[in-house]
Protein backbone atom coordinates (compact mmCIF):
# COMPACT_ATOMS: atom_id res chain seq x y z
CA UNK A 1 0.00 0.00 0.00
CA UNK A 2 1.49 3.38 -0.91
CA UNK A 3 -0.34 5.66 1.12
CA UNK A 4 2.25 4.00 3.76
CA UNK A 5 5.60 4.17 1.78
CA UNK A 6 7.55 6.94 3.00
CA UNK A 7 9.88 6.93 -0.02
CA UNK A 8 6.41 7.48 -2.31
CA UNK A 9 5.34 10.13 -0.29
CA UNK A 10 8.50 11.88 -0.54
CA UNK A 11 8.58 11.70 -3.99
CA UNK A 12 4.88 13.54 -4.30
CA UNK A 13 5.87 15.84 -1.30
CA UNK A 14 8.64 17.44 -3.66
CA UNK A 15 6.69 16.95 -6.85
CA UNK A 16 4.15 19.42 -5.29
CA UNK A 17 7.28 21.91 -3.83
CA UNK A 18 8.84 21.62 -7.62
CA UNK A 19 5.67 22.82 -9.54
CA UNK A 20 5.29 25.72 -7.96
CA UNK A 21 2.51 27.32 -10.29
CA UNK A 22 -1.09 26.52 -10.13
CA UNK A 23 -2.85 23.59 -7.52
CA UNK A 24 -1.60 19.95 -7.48
CA UNK A 25 -3.61 17.28 -6.65
CA UNK A 26 -1.85 13.79 -5.47
CA UNK A 27 -3.81 11.65 -3.25
CA UNK A 28 -3.14 8.06 -2.73
CA UNK A 29 -6.32 5.68 -1.23
CA UNK A 30 -6.48 1.96 -0.37
CA UNK A 31 -8.73 0.24 -2.57
CA UNK A 32 -11.41 -1.41 -0.77
CA UNK A 33 -13.46 -5.45 -2.07
CA UNK A 34 -13.71 -5.49 -5.37
CA UNK A 35 -15.13 -2.61 -6.54
CA UNK A 36 -14.65 -1.79 -10.10
CA UNK A 37 -12.95 1.21 -11.66
CA UNK A 38 -16.06 2.99 -12.05
CA UNK A 39 -17.43 2.51 -8.56
CA UNK A 40 -14.43 3.57 -7.16
CA UNK A 41 -13.53 6.26 -9.46
CA UNK A 42 -16.96 8.00 -8.52
CA UNK A 43 -16.39 7.80 -4.75
CA UNK A 44 -13.08 9.75 -4.77
CA UNK A 45 -13.49 11.61 -7.46
CA UNK A 46 -16.45 13.07 -5.18
CA UNK A 47 -14.72 12.87 -1.99
CA UNK A 48 -12.12 14.97 -3.30
CA UNK A 49 -14.47 17.43 -4.04
CA UNK A 50 -13.93 17.14 -7.80
CA UNK A 51 -16.80 17.30 -10.66
CA UNK A 52 -17.87 14.09 -11.50
CA UNK A 53 -19.99 12.89 -14.62
CA UNK A 54 -21.29 9.43 -15.42
CA UNK A 55 -20.50 9.26 -19.05
CA UNK A 56 -18.46 6.53 -20.86
CA UNK A 57 -15.69 9.19 -22.67
CA UNK A 58 -15.13 10.95 -19.26
CA UNK A 59 -11.97 9.45 -18.07
CA UNK A 60 -10.35 7.63 -20.94
CA UNK A 61 -8.11 4.51 -20.55
CA UNK A 62 -4.72 4.81 -21.31
CA UNK A 63 -1.47 2.98 -21.58
CA UNK A 64 1.54 3.18 -19.44
CA UNK A 65 3.77 5.27 -21.77
CA UNK A 66 0.70 7.97 -22.20
CA UNK A 67 0.24 7.69 -18.47
CA UNK A 68 4.04 8.77 -18.31
CA UNK A 69 4.06 11.39 -20.91
CA UNK A 70 1.17 13.04 -19.39
CA UNK A 71 2.44 13.41 -16.12
CA UNK A 72 6.22 14.37 -17.38
CA UNK A 73 4.42 17.41 -18.98
CA UNK A 74 2.45 18.31 -15.75
CA UNK A 75 5.03 18.56 -13.48
CA UNK A 76 7.33 20.54 -16.46
CA UNK A 77 5.07 23.16 -17.92
CA UNK A 78 2.12 25.25 -16.72
CA UNK A 79 -1.20 24.07 -18.79
CA UNK A 80 -2.26 27.68 -19.83
CA UNK A 81 0.75 29.05 -21.39
CA UNK A 82 3.06 26.21 -21.65
CA UNK A 83 5.68 27.72 -20.06
CA UNK A 84 8.16 25.65 -18.57
CA UNK A 85 8.01 25.84 -14.90
CA UNK A 86 10.48 22.58 -13.88
CA UNK A 87 12.54 21.30 -15.93
CA UNK A 88 13.81 17.99 -13.86
CA UNK A 89 11.05 16.65 -14.61
CA UNK A 90 12.03 13.17 -16.16
CA UNK A 91 13.84 12.16 -12.63
CA UNK A 92 10.61 12.56 -11.17
CA UNK A 93 8.29 10.93 -12.97
CA UNK A 94 10.64 7.66 -13.34
CA UNK A 95 10.92 7.84 -9.92
CA UNK A 96 7.31 8.23 -9.44
CA UNK A 97 6.59 5.65 -11.98
CA UNK A 98 8.57 2.62 -10.33
CA UNK A 99 5.88 2.43 -7.78
CA UNK A 100 2.86 1.95 -10.17
CA UNK A 101 3.73 -0.56 -12.45
CA UNK A 102 1.09 -3.41 -13.00
CA UNK A 103 -1.20 -0.73 -13.28
CA UNK A 104 -4.38 0.70 -14.82
CA UNK A 105 -4.33 4.21 -16.10
CA UNK A 106 -7.12 6.53 -16.91
CA UNK A 107 -6.84 10.71 -17.73
CA UNK A 108 -9.47 12.90 -18.74
CA UNK A 109 -7.74 14.38 -21.54
CA UNK A 110 -6.08 13.58 -24.99
CA UNK A 111 -3.01 14.75 -26.11
CA UNK A 112 -1.08 14.95 -29.64
CA UNK A 113 1.32 15.63 -31.30
CA UNK A 114 0.67 19.36 -32.59
CA UNK A 115 1.82 20.53 -36.09
CA UNK A 116 4.13 22.90 -35.57
CA UNK A 117 5.90 23.58 -32.03
CA UNK A 118 7.97 26.17 -30.45
CA UNK A 119 8.87 24.81 -27.31
CA UNK A 120 10.72 21.17 -26.78
CA UNK A 121 7.95 19.15 -24.88
CA UNK A 122 8.53 15.52 -24.17
CA UNK A 123 7.32 13.64 -27.07
CA UNK A 124 6.23 17.10 -28.61
CA UNK A 125 3.02 16.65 -26.49
CA UNK A 126 0.31 18.92 -26.51
CA UNK A 127 -3.06 19.14 -24.36
CA UNK A 128 -5.56 19.06 -27.10
CA UNK A 129 -9.48 17.91 -25.80
CA UNK A 130 -10.46 17.66 -21.81
CA UNK A 131 -13.55 17.18 -19.74
CA UNK A 132 -13.37 19.25 -16.62
CA UNK A 133 -12.73 17.24 -13.48
CA UNK A 134 -12.74 20.69 -11.37
CA UNK A 135 -13.30 24.37 -11.83
CA UNK A 136 -10.25 25.75 -13.28
CA UNK A 137 -10.12 26.95 -16.53
CA UNK A 138 -7.53 24.10 -17.29
CA UNK A 139 -6.97 21.31 -15.64
CA UNK A 140 -5.70 17.56 -16.47
CA UNK A 141 -3.69 14.39 -14.81
CA UNK A 142 -3.68 11.12 -14.34
CA UNK A 143 -5.67 8.32 -12.09
CA UNK A 144 -4.26 4.89 -11.36
CA UNK A 145 -5.02 1.97 -10.17
CA UNK A 146 -2.77 -0.25 -9.06
CA UNK A 147 -3.31 -3.78 -7.05
CA UNK A 148 -3.75 -2.28 -3.44
CA UNK A 149 -4.11 1.87 -4.41
CA UNK A 150 -6.07 4.58 -6.25
CA UNK A 151 -3.66 7.28 -7.20
CA UNK A 152 -5.12 10.67 -8.71
CA UNK A 153 -2.37 12.91 -9.70
CA UNK A 154 -4.49 16.52 -10.83
CA UNK A 155 -2.88 19.64 -11.88
CA UNK A 156 -4.59 22.90 -12.10
CA UNK A 157 -3.90 26.27 -13.87
CA UNK A 158 -5.34 29.18 -14.30
CA UNK A 159 -4.79 32.23 -17.67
Amino acid sequence: MLEKNKEFLNIIELIKRKRDIGWVTIEIKPLEGNSNDKEVLKKNVIELGFIYKDKEDFLKKINREKAYNIFRYLIRYDIAYDTEIFSKDEKLSKMFFNFVKNARYYSNSTWNKPKHSENYKPNNFGLHTWNPLIESTFDSGIIIFTDNDFIIAWFEDEE
